[in-house]
């Protein structure tokens, strides 16, 4: 697309005015790229600017946009996790975003194109045909890592979009990266950690959303899964609501869904003891219940609680997590 000269002065004094800093021929050299590849400037305080991300303190003054999507949808979820993610933590990645998808309208989910979670992420919402966002850390004259170039692409012809609060040209650098998941925090209404280890960018990125008062869910794993200990932990501390099904996330965060969406069968509680149903009914009720709590709720001593919680997990009914916390299976 050939901007004109009145466009792309235009656009050249709003990146001055935004970013003092900018010399006035590299606003110019910005304002011809982004006229000519069809990139929205937003500039915060603006009308234009995502209304969730204009509440963060540390919001960039100027966000680059590339495709359709709107980044004020109704329900916007953030997904990240681990480079190194494990089959299971991509499972629970596609299943969310496609039981997600089935059942809410006006979804978008939010993600940093990174290898493992994040990349799983965006690629079950373009099977899913959800509008999908990826915050990358550099300018959008190029994408990294290279090998999501495709899947890019197709964000943006599905109608979603890739932004950045870098210009053209920027050098790729690690501070950016962790400077960009406070993006991906604002933008959403909740932030799903899929899979972490103990140390990690979606730790950072969790931790930013709860600065921010976003709802942060984990998905919990078994304690001696090195990639998962970072969820663990964080559900242990009750700094993210425990979720293993897109209807507890929905639960969570009080969405209503639509009236079509597939209802998934209630568990089967026929045959089942009623000293174990007792228990699964608190856990369904009480999913951040430590042992302890339960002891004291149920009137049970320790003996008899560890015993019952044992034949449990190894019927695989529930799962041990750590903080004396347990995942309910059914």
């Amino acid at each position: 697309m050939q901007p004109s000269r009145t466009e792309i002065y235009e656009i050249s004094r709003l990146l001055q005015t935004a970013l003092p800093a900018m010399t006035e021929p590299r606003a110019i050299a910005e304002a011809d790229f982004v006229a000519r590849n069809g990139i929205r400037v937003l500039v915060r305080g603006s009308e234009r600017y995502p209304r969730r991300l204009e509440s963060c303190a540390d919001s960039p003054r100027v966000l680059y946009s590339l495709g359709a999507c709107s980044l004020d949808a109704e329900h916007t979820v953030g997904i990240v996790g681990t480079r190194r993610a494990t089959a299971s933590g991509l499972e629970f990645t596609r299943r969310l975003v496609e039981d997600l998808a089935g059942c809410i309208d006006n979804l978008v989910v939010v993600s940093g194109l990174a290898y493992g979670i994040d990349v799983a992420a965006h690629r079950a919402a373009l099977a899913a045909g959800v509008p999908t966002v990826a915050v990358v850390a550099h300018g959008l004259n190029m994408i990294y890592p290279a090998d999501h170039r495709q899947t890019a692409s197709r964000m943006i012809a599905q109608g979603g979009a890739i932004v950045t609060e870098y210009p053209s040209d920027t050098v790729v650098h690690r501070s950016n990266f962790l400077a960009r998941n406070r993006i991906v925090a604002g933008l959403c209404d909740v932030l799903v950690v899929a899979e972490s280890a103990s140390h990690g960018g979606a730790l950072v990125t969790a931790r930013h959303a709860a600065s921010y008062g976003r709802t942060v869910c984990a998905a919990p794993a078994r304690w001696n899964e090195p990639s998962a200990q970072g969820c663990n932990a964080l559900i242990a501390a009750r700094k993210a609501e425990l979720i293993t099904s897109a209807d507890d996330l929905i639960k969570v965060m009080g969405w209503k869904g639509r009236a079509d969406a597939p209802v998934m069968p209630a568990f089967d509680f026929d045959g089942l003891a009623p000293e174990v149903r007792v228990i699964v009914d608190h856990l369904r009720a009480n999913p951040r219940d430590t042992f302890d709590d339960m002891a004291r709720a149920l009137s049970l001593t320790a003996r008899d609680l560890g015993a019952r919680l044992m034949e449990m997990e190894m019927d695989d009914m529930v799962t041990s997590l750590p903080g004396g916390l347990y995942q309910l299976n059914v």
